[in-house]
């Protein structure tokens, strides 16, 4: 593709993805000023300088920050284990037992270089940012040798695009850069344009933007073209590269939920902005109120004595007033105590919509671990989609990114990823949470045949080894800590032949069979 073709598609993609951007931009901003006030603007703004002067209550402040902390500690914790690689659908259940002890190692692998990286921090700023809909990850591989590298990409300068299927097939991102910078980030091979030479230019700061969009023309196999040029500058493209694979295209764009004909996402902070606006403007009303307490409003008689330009209420002051003058203090016509009523409420309704009250105040007798294990089952359902929706759009993704990495540096051999041989099962807090009900609605089956027909019929309807194998599952056991069928038979023979000797030898069966188990 030309040059001249190419910048006109990147172009048109360009003013799609803002025209789309436009209308959330306002909303957006809203939301970074009442809730993350330390955040980059959308408009311009000088560094360092303080956003908060319009926040007159920090409480959607501190909820947010709980919403991405809960969040991370519900869906990645940090130095954890939050998902494992399993055998897929393709295969049997003898040949997912056989395949499991070595993806239990790519597993390990995977997770260490994920724990040596900045991806805990990285992952925080995500969720801070999908509070309001949309996030932005970009995932670089600076080497065999050094950790992967985590960059959050914050809204201002992320647009984006849906292709034909309603997913993510274009993705921008616009930053400040020097000429010299270029080479740094894109390696030798980088070309600076026209415009940003000269002996002038070496400290001057350009816009740069980089785009990542499907070609679609590559049937099967995923491919991304990959540009970057100098905003104005449609003479050469700074670096162009292609991605090729699951897992190449090192862009991770997720969103919390959103509407079929939209790009961006839209997320609690998002949903809850007018109980956001409606809790600062009472607090504002109630500190001009409590103003108006503190200095009072007060009335007194032109006339002649009293001097209205200057006069000032300090304590100790002592103010001239005619005879039949003075000054009297002037009552206001309303009552503002109504609002105390309605700040509870608000503010709990914002928790509500940030999920901050799932655990409740920690007053009282401290909840059992059955009652944290409810909540937490509680808290999944009430997620619901956009729970589904994190995981194929964030995490699953973010996998393929980390084994193709992995693959790539030879740190691990994982060629093909898909559902079908290999497939990724969540293990997180929130994924167990879910899979509680599964356990009790086995227990609670294997309880009602056993109390109703006795435990004869039930050990003769239910397979107690496919029960164990499937509760080792749902718990997300290591294979290697449970025995495979061959191991299983070979055990039994072992102990049914020794029990046999030991029985002919006049010794009691039980005291046979426990001496010889393992």
């Amino acid at each position: 593709m030309e040059y001249e073709d190419k910048f006109k598609e990147i172009k048109t993609r360009w003013e799609k993805a803002q025209k789309r951007a436009d209308t959330f931009i306002q909303t957006w901003e809203e939301c970074y000023e009442f809730t993350q006030p330390n955040r980059p603007s959308f408009y311009e703004e000088v560094e360092g300088e303080r956003r908060d002067h319009r926040i007159y209550d920090s409480s959607p402040v501190t909820y947010t920050q709980e919403f991405a902390n809960k969040m991370q500690s519900g869906l990645a914790p940090s130095g954890s284990r939050w998902a494992t690689f399993t055998g897929g659908s393709a295969l049997d259940d003898d040949q997912r037992r056989r395949i499991q002890p070595e993806l239990d190692q790519i597993t390990g692998t995977v997770f260490d270089a994920i724990n040596e990286s900045n991806f805990a921090d990285s992952l925080n700023e995500v969720l801070m940012e999908l509070s309001l809909g949309t996030s932005g990850l970009l995932v670089n591989d600076p080497g065999r040798g050094r950790p992967i590298n985590h960059i959050a990409v914050p809204l201002p300068a992320l647009r984006i695009d849906n292709g034909w299927d309603g997913k993510v097939d274009t993705i921008f991102r616009t930053q400040l850069m020097r000429p010299h910078e270029l080479e740094l980030a894109w390696g030798k091979t980088a070309v600076i344009p026209e415009r940003m030479r000269g002996e002038g230019n070496q400290n001057k700061y350009f816009k740069i933007r980089d785009v990542v969009f499907r070609d679609w023309s590559k049937k099967g196999t995923p491919t991304w073209n990959y540009c970057v040029y100098c905003d104005g500058d449609d003479s050469m493209l700074i670096f162009e590269d292609t991605f090729k694979g699951r897992g190449a295209n090192p862009w991770i764009i997720s969103r919390w939920s959103t509407y079929s004909s939209e790009a961006y996402g839209r997320g609690p902070v998002f949903n809850a902005l007018g109980d956001i606006k409606a809790l600062n403007l009472t607090m504002q009303l109630i500190f001009e109120n409590a103003e108006m307490s503190i200095s009072g409003m007060w009335t007194a008689i032109d006339d002649g004595v009293l001097n209205m330009d200057t006069v000032t209420f300090v304590p100790g002051v002592v103010l001239p007033v005619g005879p039949n003058g003075g000054i009297q203090p002037l009552q206001p016509g309303g009552n503002f105590d109504v609002s105390m009523l309605i700040l509870k409420e608000m503010r709990q309704n914002i928790r509500k919509a940030l999920f901050a009250d799932t655990l409740g105040a920690p007053e009282g007798t401290p909840m059992s671990a059955t009652e944290v294990a409810q909540r937490m089952s509680e808290l999944a359902r009430t997620i619901g989609a956009p729970l589904s929706r994190l995981w194929n759009e964030l995490f699953v993704p973010y996998l393929e990114r980390v084994v193709y990495i992995l693959n790539k540096r030879k740190d691990i051999d994982l060629p093909l990823l898909d559902d079908k041989v290999v497939n990724i099962v969540p293990q997180s807090p929130l994924a167990r949470a879910s899979r509680n009900e599964d356990i009790s609605q086995l227990v609670n089956f294997s309880q009602v045949v056993g109390s109703t027909f006795g435990p004869q019929i039930a050990a003769l309807y239910m397979k107690d080894d496919k029960i164990i194998e499937y509760l080792a599952d749902l718990y997300n056991i290591p294979a290697n800590l449970i025995r495979n069928s061959a191991e299983r038979e070979q055990t039994a023979t072992q102990v049914g032949q020794a029990a046999t000797d030991l029985q002919s030898a006049g010794l009691d069966p039980n005291t046979a069979l426990q001496s010889v188990m393992p």
